[in-house]
């Protein structure tokens, strides 16, 4: 059996064609709009580093960027996220998918709550304001969530005999170079502890491409 067939398989919801492809285009689309949102918005900023700062910056508040981000670098591609697991979750032909699946929605939830949430202009000397305390905890619940929801589908992967063997692993290298990405690139003398900017772009990016690999699986084999 086929990957992409394998794993939508299941609710009612993912049977119909229509509703599959929209969800499964979501799963595509997520990591790339995130990532365009990031590479446009840090050009409106001359003076931004990619290496040294938050990408949460982009969107702080008061900053010409804010609103743009906010939207198309938190809202929509949580959104997106959070109904590709929802295909994950409700085609999946076991609990460990499943669980996956309901992971990487939460994420997508979180992804989208911390665009919602202004986070303070950078530099801010001052206590951090509600805004972004709530922007910064749903910031980490996302990074949480879809580091778990890979590690579950790993998981997954590797009871489902019938799903490609060299998914198992790319899963298990994705969630190793998240978590560890900063510790690595410290270790052979690439970044230096303040590169915060470098760490999160890498821990996210392959995060990101990990779900946008799993969507075009999904889709190459409809």
């Amino acid at each position: 059996m086929t990957p992409g067939r394998d794993l939508t398989r299941g609710h009612p919801l993912v049977t119909d064609a229509s509703m599959r492809r929209c969800l499964n285009a979501c799963g595509l689309a997520a990591p790339i709009l995130w990532a365009s949102a990031v590479i446009v918005c840090g050009s409106r900023h001359p003076e931004y580093s990619h290496i040294r700062q938050y990408i949460s910056d982009l969107a702080a508040r008061g900053s010409s960027t804010g609103h743009v981000m906010q939207v198309a670098g938190f809202v929509l591609p949580g959104a997106a996220t959070a109904a590709f697991g929802v295909l994950l979750g409700l085609g999946a032909t076991g609990r460990t998918a499943g669980v996956a699946g309901a992971l990487v929605a939460v994420s997508g939830l979180s992804r989208a709550a911390a665009g919602v949430f202004a986070p303070d202009p950078p530099g801010n000397t001052g206590s951090p304001s509600f805004e972004q305390t709530m922007h910064n905890g749903a910031g980490m619940i996302y990074f949480l969530t879809l580091t778990l929801g890979v590690l579950a589908w790993a998981i997954a992967s590797a009871i489902a005999s019938r799903r490609p063997w060299w998914l198992t692993w790319y899963s298990v290298v994705t969630v190793t170079a998240a978590v560890s990405a900063p510790f690595a690139l410290m270790g052979v003398g690439i970044a230096s502890p303040g590169d915060v900017g470098l760490f999160q772009r890498v821990s996210l990016g392959v995060l990101n491409a990990w779900m946008l690999v799993c969507a075009s699986l999904m889709l190459a084999h409809r």
